[in-house]
């Protein structure tokens, strides 16, 4: 019966974790006033110093990517070296409507990342958040993009936002962008057994012994006798 309490003690004490805790490990709600620079460390790709930039709206500010460009992508932003060590579960997260002057069934608004700046993952492959009815997105929804174990605990990771529209007028706004990540949950050293266990531990085991002991002297005992 000590055994297999002690050994469930043991076992118990070597399989407690503490639960992972979520951390945002970036964030740009891009709420500030109407500048044609993004800021916060964002790296900008337009055909004009207009079609990326920061537009407030009746006191809220939104990152807008809009215009057409010569190449792809038409109008972009590109954020990184953000640190996911001692992290997992790397979430991406931002609300995001079609801009003002409204946008086409086949505009599209792309999400991308790599471990790199110059190595950008579509994610999914193929393309992202179109508005597939044709009619203009006119309130913000929320997207939640999980980029899997290879965003996990690495020095640095890469984002972007990017679009492909058919006109200078078509394009999106962004807002409340955010990195979110569990902290990795770590074993704690083994938890001492209880005194009270120990010295149950130390009875038993004497009383094994003296039992043996008992017995070993009445056999000599009986031989003895017999002789």
């Amino acid at each position: 019966m000590f055994k297999t309490t002690l050994a469930a003690l043991m076992l118990s004490s070597c399989l407690a974790v503490t639960n992972g805790s979520a951390a945002t490990l970036f964030a740009d709600d891009f709420n500030r006033a109407t500048n044609d620079i993004v800021g916060n460390g964002w790296v900008e790709h337009e055909s004009n110093k207009a079609a990326v930039r920061i537009h407030n709206n009746n006191g809220y500010g939104a990152l807008s990517l809009t215009n057409q460009a010569s190449s792809a992508p038409d109008a972009s932003v590109l954020g990184g070296g953000f640190s996911t060590l001692g992290y997992n579960n790397i979430t991406v997260s931002f609300d995001y409507k079609a801009s003002p002057s409204g946008n086409e069934a086949n505009d599209k608004l792309f999400f991308g990342w790599g471990l790199t700046a110059s190595a950008s993952t579509v994610t999914p492959a193929g393309g992202f958040f179109n508005n597939n009815t044709g009619v203009a997105l006119s309130n913000f929804v929320t997207a939640t993009i999980q980029l899997g174990a290879a965003a996990a605990n690495q020095a640095a990771i890469f984002v972007s936002l990017f679009t492909n529209v058919d006109s200078n007028s078509e394009g999106y706004l962004i807002r409340n962008f955010k990195i979110t990540g569990d902290a990795v949950a770590e074993a704690p050293a083994p938890t001492p057994l209880p005194g009270a266990a120990l010295l149950l531990g130390s009875v038993l085991a004497g009383g094994t012994g003296f039992g043996a002991w008992r017995r070993r002297r009445k056999a000599g005992a009986s031989q003895a006798v017999a002789g």
